[in-house]
């Protein structure tokens, strides 16, 4: 995410790829450590009026765990979608928070190596 957009970085079953931040459920995931599970969107002040809710989409449900880098940094989510009203399962909200976590480990070690590339560099110019 950045300051104006959501990009979809694997999408199943959407052929979005990318939203406005404004109108974006995983704006709301990121302003948490925990996960966000909207079980009818029909029924929740923050998204009734939501463009993917009453446009074509049809979104009726939505779970999504954060992408943590650092304290309070929430660059992203892992989320799903669906067109019907649902109640999440325990079991399927801790694996979304499990591959969240997931996700978020190999940023953190992406980062890592960068940084000690840039180091390298700059100990070794060529």
């Amino acid at each position: 995410m950045d300051a104006q957009r959501n990009w979809f970085k694997a999408a199943f079953g959407v052929d979005l790829v990318e939203s406005p931040r404004d109108i974006s459920f995983c704006t709301h995931t990121i302003q948490s450590t925990r996960p966000l599970v909207v079980p009818d969107t029909t029924q929740d002040l923050r998204f009734v009026g939501n463009p993917f809710v009453c446009g074509d989409a049809h979104i009726r449900f939505y779970a999504g765990a954060p992408i943590t880098v650092g304290p309070n940094q929430q660059i992203g989510t892992v989320c799903v979608y669906d067109v019907v009203p649902r109640e999440a399962v325990d079991d399927e909200v801790r694996m979304l928070v499990h591959l969240a976590e997931a996700v978020s480990e190999i940023v953190r070690l992406r980062q890592s190596v960068a940084r000690m590339g840039s180091l390298n560099e700059l100990r070794h110019p060529l």
